[in-house]
């Protein structure tokens, strides 16, 4: 089943017909189906967080058709696409993003306070969550009080809390030492397996990417191409280094 459908799209800055322009994307096509992990890479510039932003509603196409559970989210008004978003998709980013005035439980329930959902159900969903992510001890703390890897966690706990149909990732592993790093891919491993999640992740770093299971390669605003993962994560890692020297550009993390 077909989630997410992007087709012939383009993202240009500036005046488009104004010498300044600058075409970050040029006619990028990419379909993302139910319960799939899939990262994102390419050079610096390539037009690969671009991509992200537009494909989750947080940029609007210069032109271009993007279709989430089959609706056309690059047709919809600001405050139809607000709505959409905050119960169709989950965000996670590199920063966190989380309110240091509200607790771990707070945080995390967020987007269910904001839909009224009852409060039995708001207990029960971040329970579940605490426990699938071992956070259950730090629920009353606040995010000043935890670790990096604990606050990141908490992110992902709150862009599930709505049951999306597809989670963004824009760097979630950018501000995490290699442990905490190594914790959050395999949370997100863990969600696409037992929770039947579907993830969409930008990603510079090769170790992270070879917990997914497919890595789609941009360069200079198109898909370039994509490789499968199909033998071992060592393999596969390999693979992605294989294909990015292809693509050249900056050095890839590992």
């Amino acid at each position: 089943m077909v989630i997410l459908e992007a087709s012939n799209i383009v993202k240009i800055y500036g005046e488009t017909s104004g010498e300044g322009a600058t075409k970050a994307l040029g006619g990028a096509n990419l379909s993302v189906n139910k319960g799939e992990f899939i990262a994102i890479m390419g050079p610096s510039g390539s037009g690969k967080t671009t991509l992200l932003n537009v494909l989750s509603g947080i940029d609007r196409p210069t032109s271009g058709e993007i279709m989430i559970n089959g609706q056309e989210i690059s047709k919809m008004k600001r405050d139809e696409l607000a709505l959409f978003r905050r119960r169709q998709l989950g965000f996670v980013f590199q920063e966190f993003n989380l309110l240091d005035s509200l607790t771990v439980k707070e945080n995390i329930i967020l987007p269910m306070v904001l839909e009224k959902k009852p409060a039995a159900e708001m207990d029960e969903k971040v329970q579940n969550l605490a426990g699938l992510f071992e956070i259950e001890s730090i629920l009353h703390k606040y995010p000043y009080n935890i670790s990096g890897g604990q606050q990141q966690r908490t992110a992902v706990s709150r862009a599930l809390v709505n049951d999306p149909s597809i989670i963004f990732a824009d760097e979630p592993t950018g501000n995490l030492d290699s442990k905490s790093s190594t914790a959050i891919m395999e949370c997100f491993e863990k969600i696409v397996e037992e929770l039947k999640a579907t993830v969409l992740l930008v990603t510079h770093d090769v170790f992270a990417a070879s917990y997914c299971q497919k890595v789609v390669f941009i360069k200079d605003g198109l898909i370039h191409s994509y490789i499968v993962k199909k033998g071992s994560r060592k393999e596969f890692l390999n693979q992605i280094m294989d294909n990015l020297a292809v693509l050249g550009g900056r050095t890839y993390d590992m």
